[in-house]
């Protein structure tokens, strides 16, 4: 790119430039046709980006520059677009690419495959396969029995998409492309009498295979975040590795509907998951970016158990709730900077006692819980004004330790309030008498 140009800045004049391209028909038309005739990029990526612009952040740099010309050639802008962010020698190349076209071939045969009853088996499948099935559009969401969608109009015709959280999608694919998205059930339906003779599934009992029609109708019931988020990861990278266990069934849409209510009964939005698809707090920007970034990456738990085994330390809720209560619930507080100091936190943290204390059975200073309370220690050292290398000597390892705090609590066991306290005061009174046993918070 040109000196002082930025991948940011062709994102955001991309963005502005679609915004205008969707009001007519006729030009989306012009860009699609042109990208996939002189490039070889399908409709269906074009449509895509046009359609969901986080998209944009993800492509190949030079199909960005590419797309970004044509957006802007049809909306009638000087034909020198890419001189204002490229160098000759990538214009050049842009103008000889043709994209890789990725193997799409997939096998509709199972095996082993189990089967639970007539209409119903349990498969394992690639994580490619997966991708190619949804790309193929053999299983997609269905209104009928996911009915949280919205509508979109393209070429004068309104139509029904899946109201997907980007957040939660752009979360499942990094797990993909870091193969560590845990292997949970998917649910996928083939509608009964879907096929052409009536029979959309042929099971071996010898051989324990399992086989598609060629033709048939497909819905996907329950996983749909999880299957975008596999599709966007494989388009980042075909060669995805990993299986998922499908629950392949054969029902009619309305048995299917009836499976879906059930499955939603039976199993209920975990309070942490609720928190982080809601999104509705300021402050949990902060949670997310701890996600990714930092000490914790990889390590804040979507549910309210963390998974110890696979290093998860904190579920989100607990986050979220802290910086929640603790701080300022109505300004917009400046989340980036919180951010980057929670994190310098963190670091003196993990640096001075994570050897030690970390898998430590009688030290509860790493335990899913007590990270209020370390929220609550990092506010107090910002109000006054205290430089987290000075941590250790704030931190008095034995107010984490288990058998010391159940003698203060005079209790056997500690309920989620009195750890986090948020709303007895016990937690917090004793990191009170701790924090005020130091020399660097006495006035």
């Amino acid at each position: 790119m040109k000196l002082g140009a930025t991948r940011e800045d062709i994102v955001h004049t991309i963005k502005l430039n679609i915004e205008r391209l969707i009001k007519s028909p006729q030009k989306i038309k012009e860009v699609v046709s042109q990208l996939e005739k002189q490039y070889d990029i399908p409709r269906s990526d074009v449509l895509q980006i046009l359609n969901t612009e986080a998209t944009l952040k993800n492509i190949d740099m030079i199909e960005l520059g590419i797309i970004g010309e044509a957006i802007a050639l049809a909306l009638g802008k000087e034909k020198d677009w890419l001189a204002h962010y490229f160098n000759p020698p990538e214009i050049e190349r842009m103008r000889v690419y043709k994209k890789e076209e990725n193997d799409t071939s997939v096998s509709l045969s199972f095996k082993p495959a189990i089967k639970l009853n007539d209409n119903v088996f349990i498969v394992g499948v690639s994580r490619q396969d997966i991708a190619k099935m949804y790309d193929k559009g053999l299983f997609t969401w269905d209104e009928q029995i996911q009915r949280e969608g919205k509508r979109k109009t393209y070429n004068n015709a309104v139509f029904s998409i899946p109201k997907l959280n980007e957040t939660s999608i752009r979360e499942i694919k990094e797990q993909v492309l870091q193969g560590v998205l845990v292997e949970n059930e998917l649910a996928y339906n083939l509608v009964k009498d879907s096929s052409e003779d009536g029979v959309e599934l042929y099971y071996n009992e010898k051989t324990f295979e399992l086989s598609f029609a060629d033709k048939f109708i497909g819905q996907i019931i329950d996983g749909m975040h999880r299957t975008a988020g596999i599709h966007r990861a494989w388009i980042e990278n075909p060669h995805i590795s990993g299986y998922m266990p499908i629950r392949i069934s054969n029902y009619t849409t309305k048995e299917a509907t009836r499976y879906q209510y059930e499955l939603s009964k039976m199993t209920p939005i975990d309070k942490s998951r609720l928190q982080v698809l809601s999104h509705e707090r300021i402050n949990d920007r902060i949670v997310n970016n701890l996600k990714v970034e930092g000490r914790l990456r990889n390590k804040i738990s979507n549910v309210s158990v963390p998974n110890r085994k696979m290093g998860e330390l904190v579920a989100y809720i607990v986050l979220s709730d802290a910086f929640y209560t603790l701080f300022e619930k109505h300004n917009q507080t400046k989340t980036g900077k919180l951010t980057e100091e929670f994190n310098e936190y963190l670091t003196y943290l993990f640096e001075y006692y994570e050897d030690e204390y970390l898998n430590d059975g009688n030290s509860l200073l790493f335990k899913n819980k007590f990270f209020y309370w370390h929220v609550y220690i990092f506010k107090t050292m910002l109000e006054h004004e205290i430089s987290f290398h000075l941590l250790n000597k704030i931190v008095n390892i034995n107010y984490f330790n288990k058998h010391f705090v159940l003698e203060t609590f005079g209790t056997k066991q500690m309920s989620d309030n009195q750890i986090r306290g948020e709303k007895e005061n016990q937690g917090i009174g004793l990191m009170n008498k701790m924090l005020a046993e130091s020399d660097l918070l006495k006035t």
